[in-house]
């Protein structure tokens, strides 16, 4: 644990964090056209100003000043807050996470009856240090029991000392080949308006009953306390619905084993049960869907831990019971655009996990990293597949991060049916056992509009 990490290990995250500093004030001029706005209103008003045809070289970029509070905590020593749903390989269970500024016991008090304490689970916490930050206690619970689409009321924290408010989720379907759900999906989202704005947009869509973010969550780079701004900014929608991640480039924050080290110590994802690797590469079922998550940071080598994983989980996933199949990840193998465009980790992985997604009938791939919207035709090894007999490979990261859009994009290749730069999030239904449809809802209006939408028919 780095709680127990030796000196010298202190120094090298010390040593990271300053080259991380030193790379920062040697950083090149920024771009002329890049703008920085303080509001929605101001970045609207620009874009509207902007000449059509020079729309996509205006790259944007919102300060994140707002520290966010957390909704949840009622006024007391010792408050819960940043609370968090997650699934586990069970529909019938729910992990619930919070953080108290000191040790208390973890308890989850939860029933169908609003203000009832039916049932009780307990728990435990850890914390974790980096550098001169020691986090608060984080604590994570399992409720158990649960019935299919059920609502249940429920509060976390110490019974003998204080609680949170009172929040609700409705647990997830059974599993079955025409069960039909609706997932939001998001990546690169960050801290900013943008980001709020997002999340906001996700929030009005009282028909999703899960969030897949495909990695770059807070952006906080280092900075752990805004590790914790983020847990405030999430939380009025994460206590509502399981919130599954996968980790970005953003959330490496150290070195050796502690690479993900905020990331690994904030979140539970069903690794352990579903024979991956915490949370950085696993599967769970939800309704008609088996979902998988990778991480393109991780050894992406056919003679690694997670390639070989892999091939056994593709291999276990019965089609007849969950005949829709979903792979995420950060870094997108198909891409377009100027940004991260064939880096080191898209090349491997499109070498090595490409005919495994291809033989598997992989539905779609999801992916963020780059700062645009792009959805691509049925693919397979850079050739459009009539028939739509291969998998649709879609970038969704433009949540809303810090770090702007990116307009530039290469000439358009036969694959890229649909892009645009532009914050916004992901919708997809499953319909029933062959039928699918996927949305992208743009954040540019004050509601969320849709301005792409396919069917995907199951093969």
């Amino acid at each position: 644990r780095p709680s127990e990490a030796p000196v010298t290990m202190r120094l090298c995250l010390l040593l990271v964090a300053l080259w991380g500093a030193s790379c920062a004030l040697a950083a090149p001029a920024p771009n002329p056209n890049h703008r920085v706005f303080t509001s929605e209103a101001e970045y609207v008003a620009a874009l509207r100003a902007t000449p059509e045809s020079m729309q996509e070289h205006l790259s944007v970029h919102i300060k994140s000043t707002a520290v966010w509070q957390s909704v949840g905590s009622p006024d007391g020593a010792n408050a819960p807050e940043q609370v968090h749903l997650s699934a586990t390989t069970k529909n019938s269970e729910m992990v619930v996470s919070w953080i108290t500024p000191n040790k208390s016991a973890s308890v989850v008090q939860f029933g169908r009856r609003s203000g009832s304490n039916e049932d009780t689970a307990s728990g435990s916490s850890d914390t974790y240090r980096y550098l001169f930050y020691k986090s608060g206690h984080i604590h994570f619970a399992t409720m158990t029991g649960l019935e299919a689409n059920t609502r249940y009321y429920y509060r976390v924290g110490d019974p003998a000392g204080t609680m949170s408010a009172e929040f609700s989720f409705v647990a997830l379907p059974d599993v079955g080949p025409n069960v039909p759900f609706t997932f939001s999906v998001v990546g690169d989202l960050g801290q900013t308006n943008f980001s709020q704005q997002t999340i906001d947009h996700m929030a009005k869509e009282t028909d999703c009953g899960m969030i897949l973010h495909v990695g770059d969550l807070s952006y906080a780079d280092t900075d752990q306390e805004r590790w914790d701004n983020w847990g405030r900014l999430i939380e009025p929608l994460a206590v509502t619905k399981p919130w599954m991640v996968g980790a970005g480039n953003h959330e490496i924050e150290g070195v050796l084993d502690w690479k993900f080290i905020a990331y690994d110590h904030r979140f539970k994802m069903p690794g352990e049960q579903s024979g991956g690797n915490g949370n950085l590469w696993f599967s769970f079922e939800v309704a008609s869907s088996h979902v998988i998550v990778l991480n393109s940071y991780s050894s992406l080598a056919k003679s690694d831990d997670q390639y070989k994983w892999l091939q056994g989980d593709l291999k276990r996933v019965d089609r007849t019971k969950t005949p829709w199949l979903f792979v995420i990840y950060h870094a997108p193998i198909y891409n377009s655009n100027h940004a991260h465009h064939e880096e080191k980790e898209e090349q491997e992985m499109k070498a090595n996990f490409e005919p495994l997604f291809h033989d598997a009938r992989v539905n779609a791939v999801f992916s963020g990293h780059v700062h645009s919207y792009e959805r691509n035709s049925a693919v397979f090894q850079n050739q459009t597949v009539p028939n739509g007999r291969a998998p649709v490979y879609v970038n969704i990261g433009d949540g809303g991060n810090r770090e702007g859009l990116e307009a530039e994009w290469y000439d358009k290749p036969e694959w890229s049916a649909f892009r645009e730069a532009a914050y916004g999030h992901g919708k997809l239904h499953l319909a029933n056992s062959t039928h699918a449809n996927w949305q992208w809802h743009r954040d540019l209006d004050s509601e969320c509009k849709v301005s792409d939408e396919v069917w995907l028919v199951n093969y």
